[in-house]
């Protein structure tokens, strides 16, 4: 995924707009989810996307919106 998509979700303004994109990709998103939930996605400084907070609750969020999808891919889903 290009780092723009990850500095979406960044900002509250961006977020939801970033958050449809995904949502939009269905399974292909996935990976890009997990890289968020397991701390590999990185900004340009280094710091895990992980960490910074909002992007975490993004993809928490897409990750449930997509339910099985996900789920199947290996993302626990609830």
């Amino acid at each position: 995924m290009s780092n723009a998509l990850y500095e979406r979700l960044l900002s509250n303004e961006t977020m939801m707009d970033a958050e449809s994109d995904l949502l939009a990709k269905g399974a292909a998103a996935v990976p890009v989810l997990a890289s968020i939930l397991d701390g590999t996605a990185t900004n340009g400084f280094g710091v895990t996307n992980r960490g910074l907070g909002l992007p975490l609750r993004c993809a928490i969020e897409v990750a449930g919106r997509l339910g099985p999808q996900a789920k199947h891919k290996g993302i626990p889903c609830g």
